[in-house]
């Protein structure tokens, strides 16, 4: 994990804000962090995905998972598709 340097604003007449800097290999300091802000905007929940189709490792379509490597298309509620591989014992 990177060090950080944190600093507090100290004027009690102020709101108390903060900013994060991260420090590098050689001793440099990252641009300042708006206070508050995380980079985060937002996070999603994953919904209900359905399988859309299983493939074999030849990419054969299959009906079902068999032992072995299947890949697996998934699509959401919006219509986002995602690819899984599975190894099945």
């Amino acid at each position: 994990m990177w060090p950080t340097s944190v600093e507090i604003d100290s004027d009690k007449t102020a709101a108390h804000s903060y900013g994060v800097q991260a420090v590098n290999e050689f001793g440099g300091l990252s641009a300042k962090t708006s206070p508050g802000l995380s980079g985060i905007s937002e996070i999603n929940a994953p919904g209900t995905l359905e399988i859309v189709a299983i493939y074999d490792i030849h990419g054969r379509k299959l009906t079902d998972t068999v032992s072995g490597v299947n890949i697996v298309c998934y699509a959401d509620a919006a219509g986002n598709i995602s690819v899984k591989k599975l190894v099945m014992r």
